[in-house]
């Protein structure tokens, strides 16, 4: 399973942009052209912005075809999942707490470990049913969305 990700600042103030960008990536150009008709470009974006006008940037219209989730979703729900992975992160890496949560409930320190990573678990997957996919196809989405963080200061 993926783990949790942490978003820098800026990113998460240009969200929308960089949801955009990942939309018509793959082959959904609506949110993108939306931003721009509404909003400046931030200057993070015009590079990209500007390699698509000139035609360097195309979509992936191949990778378009096979998703199970519609482009302009994709990052959003990768967002979800990996806030909901991310809290029950958190709470496994304080130990102080889960030592209070095992006293009080009369167990073990590592069986409160177990009980939270196994709802980490039957969190992901019931997200993926309730999308309507695999839980294969949400830790894909997961991937790239982890991938495009890790370099979107040059989308």
């Amino acid at each position: 399973m993926i783990g949790p990700l942490s978003i820098p600042r800026r990113l998460n103030e240009v969200l929308p942009w960089f949801n955009a960008i990942a939309a018509y990536d793959y082959d959904d150009p609506k949110p993108l052209a939306a931003l721009i008709r509404s909003e400046p470009i931030p200057p993070e974006f015009k590079d990209a912005i500007a390699n698509i006008v000139s035609g360097n940037r195309c979509p992936n219209r191949k990778a378009a075809v096979k998703m199970k989730i519609p482009a302009a979703e994709r990052m959003d729900v990768a967002e979800a999942i990996s806030v909901l992975i991310g809290l029950y992160k958190i709470l496994l890496r304080d130990s102080e707490r889960l030592e209070k949560i095992a006293d009080r409930q009369g167990k073990e320190h590592i069986e409160i470990i177990r009980q939270l990573q196994l709802l980490q678990r039957k969190s992901v997957e019931n997200f993926a049913e309730k999308i309507g996919v695999s839980v294969e196809t949400v830790e894909n989405l997961l991937r790239d969305f982890r991938t495009r963080v890790a370099r979107w200061s040059i989308v």
